[in-house]
C-alpha cells in the first residue's frame, strides 16, 4: 500500500515546523474550499486531502508513525528502482553480447516506459492543469485587449486627395466672395 505524501500535499518538507504547517494548512484550504469553486469535484477530493494531511501532521505521535510509514515506503521504492536499474543494465549487456539489436521498428512499437520524475500524483496534475489553464486565459485576455485597444487611423489616399479639393473649393469660394 502506498502512502500519501501529505508534505507534498501541503506543500512543505518534511522539515516543517508545525507552525508552517498549520499556515500553509490554512492558505491552500481558503484557496481550494469547496464553497468557493460551487461543490468541484476535483476541490472536494482536493480539501479532503488537506485535512487529512492536517489532521496527521498536525499531531506529533500521528506525524511520528506517518514519518516512518513514508521512510519505509521510500526505501522499499528505492530496492525497487536499483533491482530495475541492475535488470536493465543485464539485459542490455545480454543484448550487446548477443551482437544483434532490435530493429528500429520493434524498439518504436514497445510502450515507453515513464520515468519517475514524470508520474505525478491526481493534485499535482489538477494543479498543472489549473496553472496552464490560468496562463491560458491570461493570454486570452491580454490578445483581447489588444484587440479592443483603439488603433491609430490613417487617411488612405482617397480621402486625403477629396479633402485637398474640398480645402482648394472652399478656398476659391472666399477669393470669390472678397
Amino acid at each position: 500500500m502506498t502512502v500519501k505524501d501529505y508534505y507534498q500535499v501541503l506543500g512543505l518538507t518534511p522539515e516543517a515546523p508545525t507552525e508552517e504547517i498549520r499556515t500553509a494548512y490554512r492558505k491552500l484550504a481558503k484557496a481550494n474550499h469547496p464553497d468557493k469553486h460551487k461543490g468541484d469535484p476535483i476541490y472536494v477530493e482536493k480539501f479532503k486531502d488537506l485535512q487529512e494531511a492536517y489532521d496527521v501532521l498536525s499531531d506529533s505521535y500521528k506525524r511520528k508513525e506517518y514519518d516512518d510509514q513514508l521512510a519505509r515506503q521510500n526505501s522499499y521504492n528505492k530496492k525497487n528502482s536499483k533491482k530495475e536499474q541492475a535488470a536493465n543494465k543485464k539485459s542490455s549487456k545480454s543484448s550487446n553480447n548477443n551482437g544483434q539489436q532490435q530493429p528500429q521498428t520493434e524498439q518504436a512499437q514497445q510502450p515507453k516506459q515513464p520515468r519517475p520524475e514524470e508520474i505525478k500524483d491526481l493534485h499535482t496534475l489538477v494543479d498543472m492543469y489549473f496553472k496552464k489553464r490560468d496562463i491560458t486565459l491570461q493570454a486570452r485576455k491580454e490578445y483581447d485587449s489588444f484587440l479592443a485597444t483603439p488603433r491609430k487611423k490613417y487617411i488612405n489616399w482617397v480621402t486625403f486627395i477629396a479633402l485637398l479639393l474640398f480645402i482648394a473649393g472652399v478656398v476659391v469660394a472666399m477669393m470669390f466672395l472678397n
